[in-house]
């Protein structure tokens, strides 16, 4: 196991990590996307029936505190 976090020769860190996060980010959101959407969807049409303004930038906002948590 302690051989998993070495890099690979040749390979700085800051490279390592950027493939790390290449490969895990889209993995997370197509993971959390599914049981997301809905609860955005439905956030999204409740706030456009009571008329709030800016309805894309709080969706957004809620989408990516719920992917940062």
């Amino acid at each position: 196991m302690s051989m998993m976090w070495m890099t690979m020769p040749g390979q700085t860190w800051f490279v390592a990590v950027l493939a790390f996060l290449g490969m895990w980010l889209p993995m997370m959101v197509a993971m959390m996307l599914p049981s997301t959407l809905p609860i955005l969807l439905v956030y999204r049409r409740t706030s456009a029936f009571r008329g709030e303004p800016r309805l894309g930038w709080f969706t957004f906002t809620l989408g990516m505190g719920y992917f940062f948590v």
